[in-house]
C-alpha cells in the first residue's frame, strides 16, 4: 500500500507531538512559497513514516548530526518506496525534507551531507539508502489508505472520514462508511460530491454532541433524535450567523443534511426511525445582507431576496414605497451591469479595430526571426500579423504561442492585442443581448447556431424588415424548443458585434473541419484552440482579470463600491433575467407580462414560483411577519425602557412605523359576537348587472391590464376602483365556472358564456380609451 500526499492531509498527527510540531514549525517562514504550501503535508509524510516504522523524536533529533541525518535518510527512502506518485512527485518530496532538515541541522550548528536527488530516475545513492530502511509495519501503513467511494459510473473519488475513525473506532466507520458507499452508487458525480459535504459535515455535529458511538445512538434514538437534532441546529446556526456567515445558506444545507440522514443513516437501520418529522426550520432573518444602497437604514432592513435578487428596504415603509424601494433597487443593478458592458464593449470594438489594422502594418514573424531592438508599435504589429497569418496553426513548439509572438507569459496582454474572444469579451455582449431580450437563456445562447446542420442560415437572418435570431430551449420538449426573437435597432448591434469578434475563431474552426464553426458564441484564447462556448462560468469563478470584470467590481454612478463588488458575485446569465422579469411584474403588476418577457408560454405556477417567492413573495411574507411582530412588541413594550433594544426600528423611524404599521383596535364582533339589535332595521343593498359582450370586453380590460396603463385612461381613481372591483368580481367567477371540475352549480348559462368566449376574442385596446370612443365598442 502507498500513501497518496493529496489525502494525507486528513490524519492526525500519531507521533510528533505538539510541541515538535512547533519546533518545525518555527522554520516555516524561510521557506520558498512551494515549500510553506506543502509544508503540512511534508510534516504528516514525516510523522507516517515515524507511525509505521516504530520510532519516535526526541530532544536529539533536532540536535544531533547523527539522528538528524538518519531521520534524513529514512524519510527519504520511505518516500520512495511507499509514498504514491511520480519520480518527479517523489523528487519533490525528498527535496522538501531535504531543505527542512538542513534548516534543523543549521540551528543546530551542525553540517549535514543530504544524498543526490534526480527528477528522471532514483538516483544511486538514494537506492543505497533505500536498502537500509527500517522495517515498516503494514497493518500501521494501511491506516493512511483512505476511504474511496464510487459513484453510479464507478469513478472513485476520496471521503475523509478518519476524524470519524478517531471518534469512533474502526468497526463503526466501516459500518457507516458502507452505507454511505451503498447510497453513492446510485448518484451522479455531482450529487456524490453534495452527499460527501453533508455527511462529514454532520458527522462533525455529532461528534461535538456524543464522545461516543453508543452515547451517539442513545441521543440519536425514536425518542430523542428531535429533540438533539434540534439542539444541534441551533448552536451551530447561532455559531454560524455569530461568525458572520450567511443563516439561510446554513439552514438549506443543514435541509440537505436531514434527507442524507435519512436515506444514509436511518433507511439502512443505522438509527431508529424517530417518532416526529425531522427538524428542518425555515430561516428567517431581519438584518440585512451587507452592501445595501439604504446603507443608513440597513440595521431595519426587512429581509433578502433569495439567489435571484439582494436589496433591502427599511420596516418603517408602507408596501406601496417598499416597492417603489426594490424597483430602484433592481434598476441600479441593472444600470451598473449595462453601464458596464456597453463601456467594455466599446473598448473591445475599438481593440478589434485596431488589431485589423495592426496586421496589415508588419510581416508575419517566422520560427527562428529574431527582430532585435524595435518599437512597441513595431512590436505590437509583427505580433499581430503573425497571428493573423498563423491564427492558432503556430510553428513554435517550446514555450508556446506566446513565445513566438514575443510577449512571454503574457498570455492575458495577447488575448486583448489580438481581441480573441474570450469570456472577458463576450459576457458584456451577452448581457445586454439577455437584458435586451430576457426570454434568451443560457440554454438558448449555448445552442444558438448561425447555420443549421445543412449548412443553411438558420440562427441570424432576415425576416420580411427586419432582422431574428433564432435558436431552441431544449427543456421546453420538441414542439415549442425552437424561438424567435427580432431583434430592435438595440440589439442587432449587440449580435453583429458578436459575429466580429468571433469571426476569425468561425473562419479558423471552418478550415479545420470542425462543425463547431457553426454556433454564434465560440471562445478561446491565445494559447487554446477555439471552440463552440458548452457552458457560460460564473463571473466569480474567472480568475483572469480585464476592464469588464475591473469596471464590474468598482463604484459607478449607479452603484457604491461595497455594491459593486457585491453585484459582481452574483452576476450571472440567470440572474440577468430574472432581474429583469421581476422590474417587470413590479412595474406592471402582471405575473402574465413577466412570464411573456420570460419566454414562457403561460404563467403556470410552477414557473411564477422560480421567480416570484424567492424575490417578491417570501419577501413581503418575511415582511409583514416582521412588521407584525414589531408592531406585537410595540404594544407589549411601549413604555418600557428596553424598547427600542426590542425591536428592529430606530427611535427616529418609529413614528412613521407606527403611522403605517400600528395595530389598530379589534373590531366590537370579535369580543362581543354578531350580536344584532333585534328591532333595527337592516339596509341591504343589492344591485344586478346586466351582462353583455361589449361589457364584458370592457371589463376584460381592466381585469387583465396593468395598474399603471389604467390610470393613463383618465378616470377618477373611485370610478376606476368601482370598474376593477366589479371586473374582478364577475370575470374571476366566469374564469373559475369554466376552468374548475368541481363546481356543481352554474352561476352563468351558456349564452353568457359564449359572450364571454365572443370578448375574449376581441379585446378592448387602451387607444380606444385614448381617443374616446369607449362608447362605439360593440
Amino acid at each position: 500500500m502507498k500513501i497518496k500526499t493529496n489525502i494525507i492531509s486528513q490524519f492526525p498527527f500519531q507521533v510528533i507531538t505538539e510541541q515538535q510540531q512547533a519546533t518545525f514549525l518555527e522554520q516555516k517562514s524561510y521557506f520558498s512559497p512551494e515549500i510553506r504550501k506543502n509544508f503540512t503535508i511534508v510534516l504528516l509524510v514525516i510523522d507516517a513514516y515515524l507511525y509505521s516504522s516504530g520510532n519516535t523524536l526526541s530532544l536529539k533529533s533536532f540536535n544531533s548530526k547523527a539522528q538528524i541525518s538518519e531521520l534524513l535518510t529514512s524519510v527519504i527512502a520511505f518516500i520512495y518506496t511507499h509514498i504514491d506518485g511520480s519520480i518527479s512527485h517523489k523528487y519533490n518530496y525528498s527535496r522538501y525534507v531535504i531543505t527542512l532538515m538542513k534548516r534543523i541541522a543549521d540551528n543546530a550548528s551542525v553540517t549535514i551531507e543530504p544524498p543526490k536527488l534526480s527528477k528522471v530516475a532514483a538516483h544511486k545513492e538514494v537506492q543505497v539508502i533505500i536498502n537500509t530502511l527500517s522495517y515498516i509495519n503494514k497493518n500501521k501503513l494501511n491506516f493512511y489508505a483512505g476511504w474511496y467511494i464510487e459513484d453510479n459510473k464507478g469513478i472513485e473519488r476520496s471521503v475523509a472520514l478518519s476524524f470519524i475513525r478517531e471518534a469512533y473506532g474502526e468497526k463503526t466507520t466501516a459500518i457507516l462508511f458502507a452505507a454511505l458507499q451503498g447510497m453513492c452508487r446510485k448518484n451522479k458525480d455531482k450529487t456524490v460530491e453534495t452527499h460527501l459535504k453533508h455527511f462529514t459535515g454532520l458527522f462533525r455535529y455529532f461528534i461535538k454532541l456524543a464522545t461516543s458511538f453508543k452515547q451517539l445512538q442513545h441521543y440519536l434514538n425514536k425518542d430523542l433524535s428531535v429533540y438533539y437534532l434540534s439542539i444541534i441546529f441551533n448552536f451551530e446556526l447561532k455559531d454560524h450567523v455569530d461568525a458572520g456567515l450567511d443563516g439561510a445558506a446554513f439552514t438549506r444545507a443543514w435541509s440537505n443534511k436531514m434527507n442524507l440522514f435519512r436515506e444514509c443513516l436511518i433507511d439502512p437501520s443505522i438509527f431508529d426511525e424517530p417518532h416526529f418529522p425531522l427538524p428542518v426550520p425555515r430561516f428567517k432573518q431581519s438584518i440585512s445582507l451587507p452592501g445595501s444602497h439604504n446603507d443608513k437604514e440597513a440595521k431595519e432592513s426587512s429581509g433578502i431576496f433569495n439567489n435571484k435578487l439582494v436589496t433591502k428596504v427599511p420596516l418603517k415603509y408602507n408596501d406601496n414605497e417598499a416597492v417603489r424601494e426594490i424597483i430602484k433597487d433592481i434598476r441600479r443593478d441593472i444600470d451598473h451591469v449595462m453601464q458596464v458592458s456597453k463601456k467594455s464593449s466599446k473598448l473591445n470594438n475599438k481593440r478589434l479595430e485596431r488589431f485589423k489594422r495592426k496586421t496589415q502594418l508588419a510581416s508575419p514573424k517566422e520560427l527562428g526571426d529574431y527582430k532585435g531592438d524595435i518599437s512597441i508599435d513595431e512590436r505590437q504589429n509583427i505580433a499581430c500579423a503573425t497571428f493573423n497569418h498563423y491564427m492558432w496553426d503556430h510553428p513554435g513548439k517550446k514555450g508556446g504561442y506566446a513565445v513566438l509572438l514575443g510577449y512571454r507569459d503574457q498570455t492575458n496582454f495577447l488575448n486583448r492585442l489580438l481581441c480573441i474572444p474570450t469570456l472577458h469579451v463576450l459576457y458584456p455582449l451577452i448581457l445586454l443581448l439577455v437584458h435586451e431580450h430576457p426570454i434568451i437563456t443560457e440554454s438558448w445562447l449555448l445552442n444558438w447556431q448561425l447555420l443549421n446542420e445543412r449548412k443553411k442560415p438558420y440562427g441570424y437572418m432576415q425576416s420580411g424588415n427586419s432582422w431574428v435570431i433564432r435558436s431552441v430551449k431544449k427543456r421546453r420538449g420538441m414542439e415549442n424548443a425552437e424561438q424567435t426573437i427580432t431583434l430592435n435597432d438595440t440589439s442587432k448591434p449587440i449580435v453583429e458585434s458578436i459575429l466580429s469578434h468571433t469571426k476569425i475563431a468561425r473562419e479558423y474552426l471552418k478550415s479545420k473541419g470542425s462543425d463547431d464553426y457553426r454556433y454564434a458564441l465560440i471562445t478561446g484564447s491565445v494559447e487554446k484552440k477555439p471552440s463552440k462556448l458548452n457552458h457560460i462560468t460564473n463571473l466569480k469563478k474567472i480568475t483572469s482579470q480585464s476592464i469588464f470584470t475591473k469596471l464590474l467590481s468598482s463604484a459607478s454612478t449607479n452603484v457604491s463600491n461595497e455594491r459593486a463588488k457585491e453585484v459582481a458575485s452574483l452576476l450571472t446569465i440567470n440572474r440577468m433575467r430574472a432581474s429583469t422579469g421581476v422590474e417587470i411584474f413590479l412595474q406592471t403588476n402582471s405575473i402574465k407580462k413577466m412570464c411573456e418577457a420570460l419566454g414562457h408560454k403561460e404563467p403556470r405556477t410552477d414557473l411564477v414560483e422560480r421567480y416570484l417567492p424567492g424575490p417578491i413573495q417570501r419577501f413581503f411574507q418575511d415582511r409583514w411577519i416582521l412588521i407584525f411582530q414589531n408592531a406585537i412588541v410595540f404594544e407589549a413594550m411601549k413604555d418600557s425602557k428596553y424598547l427600542n433594544n426590542a425591536i428592529d426600528i430606530s427611535p427616529e423611524s418609529l413614528p412613521e412605523f407606527l403611522k403605517n404599521h400600528q395595530l389598530e383596535p379589534m373590531n366590537g364582533h370579535i369580543w362581543d359576537g354578531n350580536v344584532l339589535p333585534m328591532n333595527v332595521m337592516s339596509v341591504q343593498q343589492e344591485g344586478a348587472v346586466v351582462i353583455s359582450t361589449p361589457l364584458l370586453r370592457i371589463l376584460l380590460f381592466f381585469f387583465s391590464s396593468s395598474s399603471e396603463e389604467i390610470a393613463l385612461i383618465g378616470f377618477p381613481s373611485n370610478v376606476i376602483d368601482t370598474w376593477i372591483q366589479l371586473a374582478t368580481l364577475i370575470i374571476t367567477q366566469i374564469e373559475y365556472q369554466l376552468t374548475s371540475s368541481t363546481f356543481d352549480d352554474e352561476i352563468f348559462d351558456g349564452e353568457i358564456i359564449d359572450m364571454y368566449n365572443e370578448a375574449k376574442n376581441q379585446p378592448v385596446k387602451f387607444s380606444q380609451f385614448q381617443m374616446g370612443v369607449i362608447h362605439e365598442i360593440n
